[in-house]
This record gives structure tokens, C-alpha cells and sequence, in this order.
């Protein structure tokens, strides 16, 4: 295992950055996926919850040039971004084949 003389607070930085990357990587992969299978390249999203910031990166990636990236975190605050996540939840699993 590493400690603090073998991996440094800078070495942990670097590999944060790293794993972030991939993750986004991964993310963006499957997301063009899907997109492309339905609507194509999207012209704009909504990013919401705790993990705005991730989705965000992944948005800017997504969209079109010039498209639009509504962060409900920034507009609303934290508490209502995570509602607004939880009101979706609740909307979709409404109009499932079950709703």
C-alpha cells in the first residue's frame, strides 16, 4: 500500500483528475449511444443533484456547439436541484408501463 512518503497530496490530486476523466469518458460513450439510437446530438440539457457537476462536464461534451446547459444548481440552489431530480424520478416512473 502507499502512505504519505509514496503518494502524495499531489499524486492524489492527479489521480482524482484521472479516474474524473475516465469516468467522463465512459459516461460520454454511452450517452452518445443512446443519443444516437433516439434523437441524435441533443441541443441542450438539464443538469440537476449531486452530481451536476460531473453531468455538466458531460453535457458540454454532448451538445451541439452553442447549445444550452441549464444547471438547476446554479438556478435553484442545492435543495431544489435534488427535489427537481426526485420530481423527474417521479414523472417517469408515472408514465412507465405501469404508470
Amino acid at each position: 500500500g502507499a502512505d504519505r512518503e509514496g503518494f502524495s497530496a499531489d499524486d492524489a490530486t492527479a489521480f482524482a483528475w484521472a479516474a474524473e476523466e475516465a469516468l467522463l469518458d465512459r459516461l460520454a460513450v454511452a450517452a452518445e449511444r443512446a443519443c444516437g439510437a433516439t434523437i441524435g446530438r441533443p441541443r441542450g440539457a438539464i443538469v440537476a443533484g449531486s452530481g451536476a457537476f460531473l453531468a455538466r462536464r458531460l453535457a458540454d461534451r454532448l451538445i451541439v456547439p452553442g447549445g444550452k446547459v441549464l444547471d438547476l444548481h446554479e438556478r435553484w440552489g442545492p435543495s431544489a436541484s435534488s427535489a427537481g431530480c426526485a420530481h423527474a424520478l417521479v414523472v417517469l416512473a408515472s408514465e412507465g408501463p405501469e404508470g
